[in-house]
């Protein structure tokens, strides 16, 4: 951190650079973009060799390259080379971990290297060449179960990338996409990619009559996909069976009469197929992991704190303790409360306190206190609150307070700060309960430090009952007075669905229920992640299938006035869809981020011009008081509910 002074050498505050971006990101950006262009360069080049060798020399090449692709991919795995990439986010497992792959940088390395290799064994492994009818069908049918594999293991890496990471895949919320998301979606392409590989070096191998590759096809398909049924790790469900079926048709649709350059049109059903499936997929983890984040808000809300209040309890728990002024209401014999409160209350705990109910005891050692129906007797002062501190009582490092996880709905603290005087010894007892229906606006969320937010995600709403009746609530969502009207409270937790909205819902004890709820997932929001997914996928294949056209036909292509007019088509298409893409992102995002921008803007005017008014002629802030304001404090949260 570099510490800021003032012109006549204060200390004021100090600037953590911590979290910064480093300013080579541009050049590591270039650096990874010439790795891989290189690597893909590297690559072709090989092919070509491939492609001019014959017999033996051939087998050799794809034995070579097929052992520096895996080198490769072993050296950034095992090894961490180069450090330059593995030190990057991509391969920290704070983003995506799972059992398998430690990091999305490790799940990307080892899927580019499956298609290099599926790529490579595809195009000039020559399985076509086998003479025997029987060994020709039994790869065939080899391939189209290993296809089923791969078909199996897309549907667990879909939900492997939203279960076990951080990375938002909710495409009807384009604004939360970022690199890490179209790079989890790049993964998934490229699996679909060797899973097409695969199916269709199967059919070509199976060449004759349609018949004969559909019926290997499905049996091979079924076969594979009865025995995961029975496997409780890879189960599969009714949507994977029938994709594995319509892709099978989809790629004989592809092949059909068409064995040498196939048509762009023909990819089209495939390529629906894939992003349905893919629609189909994140949806339905996205609401899984919505479940079971709200699960996770409900038990964090079972005993939750207040982190605000828990910050400032060390520097208030020393304030007291040197009070001076304390001292001298403890040397008489009758100590008068009211002032003590009132201290406490104008000095110690105004403003963002103003959310609590507080209770003050002031003891001697020898003092008793009247115990609450239906106890309602004396007793001993110092065995109560220290059997409610045993009993109940969490320590708040460094304070005289303690958190009390007393289950009564509400958010309690309890401080115990003791006085010596003499031989004389006192305990003030400060009592602070969360108000019912209470949210204290005096300290923004924006003005606390990372370790400090809220429990509560923004995308939540949430509300707390005790008795059945409503405590406390925050969100969009109205809850109700009684808790009746979601749960009989039975079940410990349970799930509803009710006024666009999916509660989970955690009856803590007979007194106490939480309510967490988050906005259900509709049908319009289903039909937007398949049409952004959808563009993704039609842009991805455009490109590829121009690419594939150019080193295919490559001089020879002759522009004849049908393939101009074809190909001048498919390129403004092409053009018109990125631009209309790209613009109405880039518009979105630019007009989301100007509005809030400009309400920061009018809030900051508006709060300048208001201290101006109020301390414009002020030149000692350090004691502030007026007739309206006991201190600055007080201005400062008046300012901050009004306007924040």
């Amino acid at each position: 951190s570099e510490p800021v002074y003032s012109g006549d050498g204060q200390y004021l505050f100090s600037l953590d650079f911590s979290q910064a971006e480093p300013a080579s990101r541009g050049l590591r950006i270039l650096a990874f973009s010439s790795l891989l262009v290189s690597l893909i360069l590297l690559y072709a080049g090989f092919c070509s060799l491939l492609k001019s060798a014959a017999g033996r020399t051939r087998y050799v090449l794809t034995g070579i390259l097929s052992l520096l692709i895996v080198g490769s991919a072993v050296s950034v795995l095992k090894y961490s080379f180069p450090s330059m990439l593995t030190d990057t986010a991509l391969f920290q497992p704070e983003l995506f971990a799972s059992r398998l792959f430690p990091s999305l940088g490790a799940l990307l390395v080892c899927t580019l290297a499956m298609l290099a290799l599926g790529g490579l064994y595809y195009l000039y492994l020559n399985l076509e060449g086998i003479r025997s009818a029987v060994w020709r069908r039994g790869v065939a049918v080899l391939l189209f179960m290993i296809a089923a594999v791969v078909l199996l293991a897309i549907e667990q890496l879909i939900s492997i990338l939203v279960l076990d990471s951080n990375i938002s895949f909710e495409a009807h919320r384009v604004t939360t996409f970022d690199g890490n998301t179209m790079v989890g979606l790049g993964i998934v392409i490229m699996w679909f990619v060797l899973l097409g590989l695969l199916v269709d070096k199967a059919i070509v191998l199976l060449s004759g009559p349609l018949y004969r590759p559909a019926l290997y096809g499905i049996v091979s398909l079924s076969l594979v996909m009865l025995v995961a049924s029975f496997i409780p790790v890879g189960q599969a469900s009714w949507t994977t069976w029938i994709t594995a079926f319509m892709l099978l048709g989809g790629h004989l649709y592809l092949r059909y009469h068409q064995q040498e350059k196939i048509p762009f049109s023909r990819f089209i059903f495939l390529l629906l197929i894939v992003s349905l499936f893919m629609t189909l997929g994140f949806q339905e983890n996205n609401r899984v992991d919505l479940e079971r984040q709200r699960e996770v808000e409900l038990v964090k809300l079972s005993s939750e704190h207040d982190p605000v209040a828990e910050m400032l309890f060390g520097e208030l728990s020393m304030a007291i303790r040197n009070d001076s002024v304390f001292a001298r209401f403890f040397n008489q014999q009758y100590i008068p409360i009211d002032p003590v409160v009132t201290r406490l209350t104008r000095n110690y705990l105004s403003g963002y306190w103003s959310k609590y109910d507080l209770v003050v005891t002031i003891c001697r050692p020898d003092d008793r206190v009247l115990l609450p129906p239906p106890e309602d007797d004396w007793y001993p002062c110092y065995v109560y609150f220290d059997d409610m501190i045993l009993q109940y009582g969490i320590e708040i490092p460094g304070s005289d307070f303690y958190f009390l996880d007393n289950l009564n709905g509400r958010i309690s603290y309890l401080g115990a700060i003791p006085y010596y005087h003499a031989e004389n010894e006192h305990r003030v007892y400060i009592e602070l309960n969360s108000k019912i229906l209470s949210d204290e606006l005096g300290y923004p969320e924006l003005l606390l430090d990372d370790n400090y937010t809220s429990f509560t995600s923004s995308k939540f709403s949430f509300a707390r009952y005790n008795g059945g009746k409503l405590i406390t609530q925050d969100g969009d969502f109205p809850y109700r007075r009684a808790s009746d009207h979601y749960t009989s409270g039975e079940e410990t937790f349970e799930t509803i669905t009710l006024e666009g909205y999916d509660h989970s819902i955690y009856n803590v004890d007979a007194e106490n229920t939480i309510i967490v709820g988050s906005p259900t997932i509709t049908l319009v929001d289903q039909l937007i992640s398949f049409s952004y997914i959808f563009a993704l996928n039609f842009l991805l294949l455009a490109l590829f299938y121009l690419l594939m056209n150019i080193r295919i036909l490559g001089p020879s292509f002759s522009w004849s006035f049908k393939n101009r007019i074809q190909y001048s088509m498919v390129g403004i298409l092409f053009l018109t869809f990125v631009l209309i893409c790209s613009g109405t992102v880039y518009f979105i995002v630019q007009q989301y981020r100007a509005k809030h921008n400009d309400n920061l803007r009018n809030t900051m005017r508006s709060v300048y011009v208001e201290l101006i008014h109020k301390l414009e002629f002020e030149e000692d802030l350090e004691n502030w008081s007026s007739e309206d304001y006991y201190n600055l404090d007080e201005l400062l949260v008046k300012f901050s509910n009004v306007f924040y």
